[in-house]
């Protein structure tokens, strides 16, 4: 144990400090060189309980639940998108019911043209026309004055496709 390491544990030893959230275990341990307890690591993030409660972890964040913790969710440091809960450290849909995410937001898939069956579908704009989506299924809605002609939306005389 280095020398500042040791100055470090006593001050804390005598004050009772907490660490980042968690409370300081005294025992019969060793600090690694340069830093906190603990055995695991991903990036600045910690993987093992390092004195925190019961089903929780450190992690850079302090002590957490990763079964429960949307911003540590299964692993330290794994967010879950905007429209995700944590359950059972798997990141799963928060969206209402008939509604589900799309890049962290919640869309009905059926009506969405942005997002029109799935997530990676996008009802294609055509001159003349607002696009649409219909039962999960892209459709054109022609502008006044414009008429559906085989998939595009014309502006023809007398109504009558060319």
């Amino acid at each position: 144990m280095r020398l500042s390491s040791r100055i470090v544990l006593a001050a804390l030893v005598g004050t009772g400090t907490l660490i980042s959230g968690c409370a300081l275990v005294l025992g019969d341990f060793k600090l690694p060189e340069g830093g906190a307890g603990g055995s695991g690591s991903t990036g600045d993030a910690t993987t093992t309980s390092g004195g925190c409660g019961t089903d929780e972890v450190a992690c850079a964040a302090g002590c957490v639940k990763l079964a429960s913790d949307p911003a540590n969710c299964g692993k330290c440091g794994k967010a879950c998108l905007g429209a995700e809960v944590c359950t059972n450290s798997a990141c799963v849909s928060a969206c209402p019911a008939g509604k589900d995410p799309c890049n962290g937001t919640c869309f009905d898939l059926q009506v969405e043209p942005k997002h029109c069956g799935t997530c990676a579908v996008a009802c294609d704009a055509v001159p003349g026309a607002v696009p649409h989506c219909e039962m999960a299924k892209c459709t054109l809605e022609c502008d006044t004055g414009f008429t559906e002609c085989k998939g595009a939306c014309l502006a023809v005389d007398g109504g009558a496709c060319p």
